[in-house]
């Protein structure tokens, strides 16, 4: 029976490293995706779209939960005029974060590329009302619990460069909604 209890209690205590290193990792993996996303950034600014692209796919396939990563690689594939990959990227923005303005701003754009207008009316029509209502207030988080070791710092999140195409008829924003 000792044997047994022993081999739990180790058993246990590997679990709880493992469980420590994966969540190390994540971190690793979260800080990766967003030094590939700065560098797809940088080579957006410089007109570099295929760079970028590559480097937002390198953040997805690292963190693929992050809602910007796939804005800004819609972006840089509507640059490069594959409408229909940067449509896929804005859909799986609008997944994630359906109330976002600024994504159904640039499906409309996609979709006017593709000649749907009617899609393309009704979400600049869902840009419009997304965009005219009052932002909700914050709430305070609740407080955590004090953890036992501190962890490194998080990375600030990832903010969405405004990098919109070129207008197409379609009026001019007026506010851009940040992602918080």
């Amino acid at each position: 029976m000792q044997g047994v209890s022993k081999l739990i209690r180790v058993l246990g205590i590997l679990l709880l490293f493992l469980g420590a290193c994966s969540s190390q990792e994540v971190e690793l993996q979260r800080r990766s995706a967003l030094s590939f996303f700065q560098e797809g950034n940088k080579s957006y600014t410089r007109h570099d779209y295929t760079g970028a692209i590559w480097n937002y796919q390198k953040a997805i396939e690292l963190d693929e939960d992050t809602p910007s990563f796939h804005y800004n690689l819609g972006l840089a594939l509507y640059q490069l005029g594959d409408y229909q990959q940067a449509l896929t990227a804005f859909k799986t923005v609008e997944a994630q974060e359906p109330r976002q303005a600024d994504v159904h701003y640039n499906m409309a754009l996609v979709y006017h590329k593709l000649y749907r207008s009617d899609l393309a009316e009704a979400h600049y029509n869902r840009y419009q009302a997304l965009s005219s209502q009052p932002k909700a207030p914050k709430s305070a988080p609740a407080p955590a619990a004090a953890p036992a070791a501190t962890p490194p710092p998080a990375p600030s999140a990832p903010q969405i460069q405004r990098l919109l195409p070129p207008g197409l008829n379609l009026p001019p924003k007026d506010e851009i909604p940040s992602w918080e």
